[in-house]
């Protein structure tokens, strides 16, 4: 059989004296389908004509009735004159057999979550029932494993920590997005799978907070602190020699001694932190402790005296 579909790359040609499809992997890219020695073929699909065929897995044996876990992991082999099941996994490359007391009348059928088989058996006086048998298949409930789980420690990872990291060639995230866009084999295409991504932002705001402050404290020493005390002692100098009167006059007088190292009562009162009391200056009550250096601002004796004179400024009269 060949298909062709104009424009499309030629396909290869599949020939057998006698086909038998089979099944459909979980992905949707290969075709099962078996010849008549009982021997199984997989035959790819590329979304709309078909590639190559190439006998499957020599460790699985002939004969018998192949389906694909749903999990993506491998395949459920039942043979009808042999007990059990056979499990074979692409991980391990090889077929072990499960459920080897019980006989089966028929494939016996995965349960939705993956996690066990239901089939017919007969028991030695002849009445058929219908079991349940539990399957040890890796990550069963987990419908995309096959993504994820290539090898034994990727399985053992995910297994255990319910995800896994990946180390890949992208350095960006927009690199990796654009992978998954327009990465498909060259050129895009809504039936080629995507592994969905779990990105938590929390990582990106820190570092874009540790960034901002960065910049903040940058600017607030070299711009910010310096035209506050600038505008201290303007408003200082403007308030002695023009002789007018304002209570604005008193804070500016306060801030511009406690810069130059001054000393009265009010600004033992900033020092001191001393809680709320009432404050002659500001003929008002004021809480002093509000007046605490934290963050950096506690990084030198300069940085105290500005968050103190700052705070003072902006908090004392609401």
């Amino acid at each position: 059989m060949e298909n062709t579909p104009r424009g499309m790359p030629t396909g290869s040609s599949m020939i057998s004296a006698w086909a038998l499809p089979i099944t459909f992997d979980v992905e949707g890219k290969s075709m099962i389908w078996r010849d008549k020695n009982n021997h199984y073929y997989e035959a790819s699909y590329l979304s709309s004509y078909w590639g190559e065929s190439r006998p499957l897995d020599k460790h699985i044996s002939a004969d018998g009735v192949l389906y694909p876990a749903p999990n993506g992991l491998g395949y459920v082999h039942w043979n009808k004159n042999r007990k059990g099941v056979g499990i074979y996994l692409y991980m391990d490359k090889a077929e072990t057999r499960q459920m080897e007391r019980y006989e089966f009348n028929s494939a016996p059928k995965f349960v939705p979550d993956g996690k066990g088989l239901i089939g017919i058996t007969t028991t030695e006086n002849g009445t058929s029932s219908v079991k349940f048998f539990p399957v040890n298949l890796p990550l069963p409930d987990v419908t995309n494993a096959w993504l994820y789980a290539y090898d034994r420690e990727a399985e053992n990872l995910f297994s255990k920590n319910y995800g896994l990291f990946n180390a890949t060639q992208y350095r960006q995230l927009y690199e990796l997005y654009d992978s998954e866009n327009y990465g498909c084999n060259g050129d895009y295409s809504q039936t080629e799978s995507s592994r969905p991504y779990l990105i938590t932002t929390d990582i990106f705001w820190e570092i874009y907070g540790a960034a901002y402050e960065g910049i903040f404290i940058v600017n607030e020493r070299n711009k910010a602190i310096p035209s506050f005390w600038k505008f201290v002692e303007s408003a200082d100098k403007f308030y002695k020699g023009s002789g007018k009167s304002s209570r604005w006059m008193n804070v500016v007088a306060t801030l511009s001694a406690l810069k130059n190292n001054g000393q009265s009562d009010e600004i033992s009162r900033i020092m001191q932190e001393s809680g709320e009391m009432f404050s002659p200056t500001l003929d008002d009550t004021f809480d002093y402790s509000e007046l605490k250096p934290r963050g950096h601002y506690t990084s030198s004796k300069e940085m105290q005296t500005y968050f103190r004179a700052f705070k003072y400024l902006t908090a004392c009269y609401k």
